[in-house]
């Protein structure tokens, strides 16, 4: 079976989003029969001779010229690999893009949500789709793909809520490296960050934006100042995230671990996985997250997760068990919660192999298994 992916942008250093495009296309390619081509943008300033152990159609540049010579390099793969189905990654992308090739040469189309196509936070202006115009572009793309993918079951009600028929979508988690997070050699990192051996800690993992909702994690810190051992670490760019620790008078239990990508490293990092596994609580108190790649490192790595209703993450989550979701989504709620679960710190350690093995099964190679059986229906 031949396999075209639609991507804009193919580059496993660049983000969350392009790093499992690229998992989950190697994958593919390691099943049976199966051979995945991509085609994506050309990207400025990303090296074209990073070694893809899978074919990639980049297309040239040449300012108003380079619309026209994305759509050659997509034209070349499909002839000369010979496509016999299109994927293609975000609605209003490389989804787009797959279905006006569905209509001009009569290729079967399934297209992958990958969360934000399809995400909406009216509160705080967040989500594309708020654009009527680009509202209307994702519906058309749901109505005319032959089958969808979501992240998760909360990224499809969102994609059922602007029209997608239930009975075409398939959730579709991003996959997990568990055997490469088992490679990794176990070192505390705690003395690093001045955490103590009996501190109970807090791990956040991502950008601050405003749907990350970072100000009620700060704030619950604020009320929880006083209660000896609750820490947190914060994992990704500090931007105003010092300002924010100022304003709250958490210094003394808030500590900025920057950003842990190493150059030249593709993930799973090492110094992350230790961070997770020195963490006892992986904390997401964001609007709303389709799957929540973060929180399901730290689950393979035996730490339990607290996060929010509206995270797709959840449906990996046994509540109380490995991970439990956020009661009272306010600050005074979710210091409470915390307080609650830092008594139970013996017995959250206890179970880290339980929490490990909660998430076992989602391999990069299962998903691609999962996928491909959608695929096989497909292409007769």
């Amino acid at each position: 079976m031949n396999i075209g992916v639609l991507v804009n942008q193919y580059y496993p250093r660049l983000g969350g989003m392009e790093f499992a495009t690229y998992q989950f296309v190697k994958a593919l390619n390691d099943q049976e029969g199966v051979k995945v081509s991509v085609a994506c943008n050309n990207m400025t300033g990303i090296i074209r001779s990073f070694p893809y152990p899978h074919t990639v159609y980049r297309a040239g540049k040449g300012w108003y010229l380079t619309p026209w010579l994305q759509d050659i390099s997509r034209m070349k793969m499909i002839r000369k690999e010979r496509i016999e189905l299109l994927q293609g990654q975000v609605l209003a992308g490389g989804g787009w893009h797959a279905v006006q090739l569905k209509r001009k040469l009569d290729l079967p189309v399934v297209t992958y949500s990958r969360g934000s196509d399809v995400q909406m936070v009216p509160e705080i202006g967040y989500g594309e789709c708020l654009s009527p115009e680009i509202r209307k572009k994702v519906q058309s793309v749901i109505a005319a793909s032959d089958h969808i993918f979501a992240l998760s079951e909360r990224n499809k009600e969102d994609i059922v809520r602007l029209g997608g028929d239930e009975n075409k979508i398939s959730v579709l988690h991003n996959g997990i490296q568990v055997d490469e997070i088992n490679a990794i050699p176990v070192k505390d990192v705690r003395n690093r960050y001045g955490l103590a051996d009996d501190d109970f800690v807090l791990l956040t993992v991502g950008r601050n934006r405003p749907v990350k909702r970072m100000d009620m994690l700060f704030q619950a810190m604020a009320l929880l100042k006083d209660v000896p051992g609750i820490k947190l670490l914060c994992v990704g760019p500090e931007a105003d995230l010092p300002e924010l620790i100022g304003k709250y008078g958490i210094s003394a239990t808030c500590q900025l671990a920057g950003t842990i990508h190493p150059a030249g490293v593709q993930p799973p990092y090492p110094d992350l996985i230790n961070i997770y596994r020195s963490a006892n609580l992986y904390v997401s108190t964001s609007y709303l997250e389709s799957f929540g790649s973060a929180a399901a490192d730290a689950l393979a790595c035996g730490i339990p997760v607290l996060v929010g209703k509206d995270h797709g993450v959840r449906d990996l989550v046994r509540e109380g068990k490995n991970g439990f979701t956020i009661a009272v989504e306010t600050p005074s709620g979710l210091a409470e919660q915390i307080r609650a679960l830092a008594a139970q710190k013996a017995e959250l350690l206890d179970r880290k192999t339980e929490i490990r093995q909660s998430v076992e099964h989602l391999t990069w190679q299962n998903i691609a298994f999962r996928a491909l059986e959608v695929y096989k229906k497909m292409v007769v």
